[in-house]
């Protein structure tokens, strides 16, 4: 499954991110060896593997049906219907393509 960019607060995404030191505390001197300027703080993001990506799309999934069992169970049938579709569009991801969606 190949994994393209995703947005910002995507599960797998947010998985990908890499622990940022915490930043020196205001007003201390420049530490030699660092750097400044557009990009020089970005690091690279971690590479997630297939069955990490699986992985967590199964987290999202069971998330998502437990809320919406919870949602159902107060009357919010509303809020437990979206996030059963919601599950539904992960559970896609889980299964591949179709012969309907492989020649897109």
């Amino acid at each position: 499954m190949p994994w393209r960019r995703c947005g910002r607060r995507s599960a797998p995404c947010n998985a990908g991110a890499v622990e940022v030191p915490t930043p020196p505390a205001e007003g201390t001197e420049r530490i030699a060896g660092t750097t400044s300027g557009v990009g020089s703080t970005d690091i690279a993001r971690r590479v997630l593997s297939e069955d990490d990506v699986k992985a967590i799309l199964r987290w999202q999934i069971e998330e998502h049906s437990r809320a919406a069992s919870e949602y159902a169970r107060i009357g919010r049938n509303d809020l437990a219907d979206r996030l059963r579709g919601e599950a539904d569009v992960l559970a896609a991801y889980l299964s591949g393509p179709t012969d309907d969606t492989a020649g897109s």
